[in-house]
């Protein structure tokens, strides 16, 4: 059931990032078209700073929802045991590293 969790929240949070994406984009051609218009005298130094505001805060929620695909990501290989392999790590048994401290007490020519 945790995996099932999972895989919904990494493709929520996935939807998320392209939503916010698309955020930034229009954000980014508001405050373009806003600070066109406050050229031609048209709007005022407060409407590019509300524009100016928008985009920070589009920016702001495009890396939560990079944070959270990449949190999702993890969450998901954990539950699902890839998560060691996915960072090239490897994880011993304590009983393969005690039997490998003995062999290597017992080697005679480890010290030759």
């Amino acid at each position: 059931m945790s995996v099932i969790r999972a895989v919904n929240a990494q493709r929520t949070a996935g939807a998320r990032m392209t939503i916010s994406a698309e955020s930034v984009r229009l954000a980014e051609s508001n405050l373009r078209a806003e600070e066109a218009r406050s050229r031609v005298g048209r709007s005022t130094s407060y409407d590019v700073l509300f524009r100016q505001d928008e985009l920070a805060i589009a920016n702001f929620n495009a890396l939560s929802a990079q944070i959270d695909y990449l949190r999702a990501t993890v969450d998901l290989q954990m539950h699902t045991g890839e998560l060691l392999q996915a960072y090239g790590l490897e994880l011993a048994s304590r009983a393969a590293r005690i039997s490998q401290d003995d062999q290597n007490k017992a080697d005679p020519n480890k010290y030759k």
